[in-house]
Formats: structure tokens, sequence, C-alpha cells
């Protein structure tokens, strides 16, 4: 090994400098390769936001509310096939993000269902959106200047183990991401399929991850697979708008609070009401924009759990 180590290096030098740059900026192993569908396995390591005792760990895994086939709704379903007759989903460009989207979920246990299904609220999976508009929300994603910020400066900050993903799906840190839409085939421009899905999914996980630390501090039980859910509204209105929400029903119905993060039920009826969330969204925002994002969030989040959860009702 030490001698193939010596012999590499004794090429690399004698090869022109410039020919030696870009051989090492663009070498790429094999095993970087983006993987084929990969199934979701969720962890049963965490039970109710609380690490089990070592003597539980060995119980079956608890069996995901998440559909294998999405979106799952029959309605969803159809608004997909049109799309796709339209020409607005290229059959490549849909590959490839289904592709990278099961690469994503292998690499942070993240149902794959969920992300797609956020990737599709949010842009219905055209991830040209907003190319010519300098001031809005981009790509398939959706970005802000909030979410650039985070990939680009706090990559780590939430999950540990995202710049390892990244290195290896993308073959080396592609940072600064950013809005580049004069080299779409540039891995550093979030028009780029992998680096925006790569990107997206890692603000989404950062969020799941985030919230799974505020909560199990304040030592509030919370469903893992739920969670999903509750970050996927993180995603849209940040993570302060899901504490908002505990918070305005922990005041006015404590009894269903309680049950916020473990029922599914509880949690979209919560977010299906304007009154209550918008309520909650002031705490943030003014009295007319909360209202405004409340019905947004509502919609979102409705149309998420429709696509990602095997069946149509919670």
């Amino acid at each position: 090994m030490l001698l193939n180590d010596l012999r590499l290096r004794h090429v690399i030098w004698i090869l022109p400098i410039g020919l030696a740059a870009w051989i090492i900026l663009n070498w790429r192993p094999e095993s970087t390769a983006l993987p084929g569908p990969i199934s979701y396995t969720p962890s049963s390591d965490l039970a109710s936001g609380i690490p089990l005792p070592m003597a539980n760990r060995s119980r079956p895994t608890v069996p995901s509310v998440f559909a294998t086939n999405y979106p799952a709704s029959t309605r969803l379903k159809d608004e997909l096939k049109y799309a796709r007759q339209m020409g607005k989903l290229k059959p490549e460009n849909e590959e490839l993000i289904v592709r990278v989207i099961n690469a994503m979920g292998a690499q942070y246990n993240m149902p794959p269902s969920v992300l797609w299904c956020l990737l599709f609220q949010e842009s219905r999976l055209d991830h040209l959106r907003g190319i010519s508009d300098d001031s809005g929300a981009r790509g398939i994603g959706q970005f802000s200047s909030f979410s650039f910020y985070e990939v680009n400066h706090n990559l780590d900050r939430y999950y540990s183990g995202s710049l390892k993903a990244w290195i290896e799906l993308l073959g080396r840190d592609v940072r600064p991401v950013s809005a580049e839409a004069k080299r779409l085939d540039d891995p550093s421009s979030y028009f780029y399929i992998p680096t925006a899905v790569i990107s997206s999914a890692t603000y989404f996980n950062n969020r799941y991850h985030h919230l799974g630390r505020l909560l199990s501090r304040n030592r509030i039980p919370y469903d893992p697979q739920l969670l999903w859910l509750h970050a996927a509204l993180a995603y849209n209105k940040g993570s302060r708008s899901v504490l908002a929400l505990w918070k305005e029903t922990h005041r006015h119905k404590r009894r269903v609070s309680g049950k916020l993060f473990t029922d599914r039920k509880i949690f979209l009826g919560a977010v299906a009401s304007p009154d209550l969330l918008g309520r909650a969204l002031q705490r943030i925002w003014t009295p007319s924009r909360a209202e405004s994002y409340a019905k947004e969030a509502s919609r979102h989040l409705a149309i998420i759990n429709e696509c990602s959860i095997s069946g149509d009702k919670p």
C-alpha cells in the first residue's frame, strides 16, 4: 500500500501542475456513485424522544407509517401523471431526483416518501423554479437566504454526519452552494439536481434533529416517525413555529398538548385549525402575516400528509 502511494505521488509530481490539479479535483472513487433505490428502515432506538434502555433495544422495528409507493393518494398520482404528460417533469430528471432522494433516505434514515412529497409540494419537482427571480425562493426545495446560509456555514450544527454524506454522494465538498443560474451543471449550483436534493434533504434533516433536541431537553415525549411531519412544518415556517403551536395548544387545550407530538390526528387537527395555528404564529409575526402563514402552512402539511402516509386518512 505504501509503495503504491509513493508511486502515485511520483506520477502526480511529474505531471504538469494544471493537469494534476484537474485530476485531484475531479477524481471520484466508484463508491461515491449515487446508489439506486434503498428501502427506508425506521430506527427503533428512540421511543417518544427518550433513548430506550439497552435491554429493550432488541425489540422488533416499529412498522413505518410512511408509504413505500408515493404519492400515496390517487389525486396526487393523477397530478404527477399529468405533469409527465405535459412535459413539465422530464423522465431523466425525475429518475435522478428519485435516485438522490433514496440515497439521502439511506444516509439520514429519512423516509424517502416524506422527502419526495415535501419537494413535490414546494416546487412540483421543478428544479429550475424561481431561476429568474433574484429575491424569491429558488429551486426544487424553494431555498431562501436562510437555507443557503445554513448549508454553507452551519452544515453539521444539528447533525454531525451531514458533511460526510455530501462527500460520499457528491465526491467532494461543493460548498458554497448558491442559486447559480449560468452554470446549471456546476455542482455548486442549487439548480444542479443532485446538489439541490442533497441540500434540501439536509435542511429538512436539520429541522428534524433540531426539534428532537428541543423536545428531549424539555422532556416532551414525541414519536420519532411523526416528528418528520413536524419537521415538514418547520421546513416551511421554521422550528419556532412548531414550538409556538405547542405553547398555544398547551395554553388553551392542555390535555391535547400532551399528544401533539405523539398523535398524528391531533397534530394535523391543530395545524388545520386556522384560529389555533394563527394565534400560535402571532407569537412570531404580525396578526395579518400570521393569518396568511397559517393558511399556507395548513395546506402545505395536509398535502404532505396525504402524499406520504399509507392510506388517505390519519
